[in-house]
């Protein structure tokens, strides 16, 4: 019996019976994998997380403490340091063939307040952040970050807690450059825009280290 700890908004029946029919379709689907059938997949099964990645389903483990805890410290610096707009966690990207769970996204406040979306695109997003575990740096680095190009998010960053190095990259020409790198006291800063509007970040590495 699997049991889904996200709140779905379903009852507790409804929510058994979703949880069924997306584990059959992990059994039984063939071809390609589209972003419909992402939606009709559970949130998380048995410590796994989905992802789709043009016609390709990427199953990744779920984060450990480490992990929480540099999502944690980035959501309040970036919230922080860009008071109208919001750090959001385990909300989908999604493009015309890829659906991704970035670990945080930075939007307008306004835009979750009054959209109706399921999840964000290109378009919505200041900032984009993956943080890094041993077994998908290569994925985070290569593949996510080809799809966040692809769909025009203008600032993606790979965080690595066991550095901790912070990637900050910007959308130059099609590809992530890196804009800024830490100083010898391990102080990043660097400036986000959006929405016309320009907030100056200053991060401090060893922050993103948990201590125990």
């Amino acid at each position: 019996m699997v049991v889904v700890t996200v709140d779905t908004g379903l009852t507790p029946d409804s929510e058994l019976l979703a949880v069924t029919a997306g584990q059959r379709l992990l059994l039984e689907h063939t071809g390609p994998w589209t972003v419909e059938d992402w939606w009709s997949l559970p949130a998380m099964t048995y410590g796994r997380r989905y992802e789709v990645v043009q016609g390709t389903l990427v199953i990744s483990s779920t984060p450990d403490l480490d992990h929480a805890w540099a999502v944690h410290t980035l959501r309040r610096i970036l919230e922080r340091a860009a008071p109208t707009l919001m750090a959001v966690e385990v909300v989908g990207f999604t493009t015309e063939d890829s659906a991704l769970v970035p670990d945080l996204q930075l939007v307008s406040q306004t835009l979750v307040r009054n959209s109706s979306a399921r999840s964000l695109t290109g378009d919505d997003v200041a900032l984009v952040v993956e943080v890094q575990s041993r077994s998908s740096r290569g994925y985070d680095r290569l593949v996510k970050a080809e799809v966040y190009a692809e769909a025009g998010v203008p600032r993606y960053w790979r965080v690595d807690p066991n550095g901790p190095t912070v990637h900050a990259g910007v959308l130059r020409n099609g590809a992530y450059v890196e804009e800024a790198e830490a100083d010898p006291d391990g102080v990043l800063r660097v400036e986000l825009e959006h929405g016309g509007e320009r907030w100056r970040v200053e991060l401090h590495l060893a922050d993103l280290v948990r201590v125990g």
